[in-house]
Formats: C-alpha cells, structure tokens, sequence
C-alpha cells in the first residue's frame, strides 16, 4: 500500500505495480516507462510530467481529468513522446502542454480537444480530426498535418514552421498564427 507516498522524480521503469494502491500518490515527474500498472489504483494519483511511455494500464481506473487511449494515460503535462496513438479517440480530451514531440496521431480523433502549449514537434497528425481543437501557442513545427480536418481549431500564437499542411481542410472558423498564410501553405477551404 503506497497511498499518498511521495514519489515525485522516482525512477520507477519496469517495475511491476499490478494491483497496488497508488491512491493520492505523488508520481509528478516520475518514470513510469514500461510499468506495469495493471489493475493499480491511480485515484487522486499526481501524474503531471510522469513519463508513461509504454505501461501496462490493464483496468486501471482513469482519473478525473485523465483518460486511457491506445495503452496511454492521458492528461495535462503528460510526457508520450513518440507514443503511438493513431486512430485513438481523444475527443474533447484535456492534452495542456503535453509532450507529443515525434507521436503517431494518424487518423486520431481530436475533435475539441485541449491542446495549449502542447509540444507536437515531428508528430504525424495525417488525418486526424481536429475541428473545433485548441492549438492556441502549441509548438507544430515540422508536424505532419496532410489532409488533417482543421475545420474551427483554434491555432493562434501555434509554430507551424515547416509543417506539412497539404490537403488539409479548415473553414472560416479557424483561427491562425499571425502573419500564417494558410492558402500558400496547401490548405483547402471548404
């Protein structure tokens, strides 16, 4: 029982977890990669800037403001650098100033989706639906954005420096860096 243990920075890699109670548990910055995590109570549990690349989170109830898609625990400040999350359904999902640097978000579905400041340097976000998603400030430099539906996503203050936005669909509605030049960029207005 580790509940409401501060293990704040522990490295904690592939180390074997199943079932314990990590109730209130202070894991802010810690290395979960690879952990097995499988039934464990995460409830209350701190996870901001945890590394959670790759555990097992077989049943393992989802807090409040995190959610589990595609193996991960996804939340604010969450660090899923190179995660594999295409075609994951993170609807709406609250993703402030998470590391998605190199992430496959092909296909994902993004729709509303809380994206602040997020860092998504290189991810492949090929078809992914981000209609209606805020990118206010997120670093997208060098992402792959082909064919992405882009239709009312707020992308204001965002680092598009050589993203790949050919084919991508937008509206009206959708709000660009300063000085951005979405038409020379490749991006269709429907």
């Amino acid at each position: 029982n580790l509940s409401g243990a501060d293990l704040s920075g522990a490295n904690l890699k592939g180390v074997n977890l199943k079932g314990a109670n990590l109730k209130g548990v202070n894991l802010k910055g810690a290395n979960l990669q690879e952990t097995d995590l499988t039934r464990a109570n995460l409830k209350e549990a701190d996870l901001e800037d945890a590394d959670l690349t790759g555990p097992d989170l077989d049943g393992v109830p989802t807090l409040s403001h995190w959610i589990i898609g595609a193996g991960y625990e996804i939340g604010p400040g969450a660090n899923l650098q190179e995660a594999n999350l295409q075609e994951a359904n993170l609807t709406t999902a609250n993703l402030k100033g998470t590391n998605l640097t190199r992430a496959n978000l092909r296909g994902a579905n993004l729709r509303g989706a809380y994206l602040k400041r997020a860092n998504l340097t290189g991810a492949t976000l090929s078809w992914a639906t981000l209609d209606g998603a805020n990118l206010k400030k997120a670093n997208l430099k060098g992402a792959d954005l082909e064919a992405a539906d882009l239709d009312g996503a707020d992308l204001d203050g965002a680092n598009l420096e050589a993203a790949d936005l050919q084919w991508a669909e937008a509206s009206q509605d959708t709000h660009w860096p300063e000085g951005f030049d979405p038409v020379a960029a490749g991006v269709i207005f429907d």
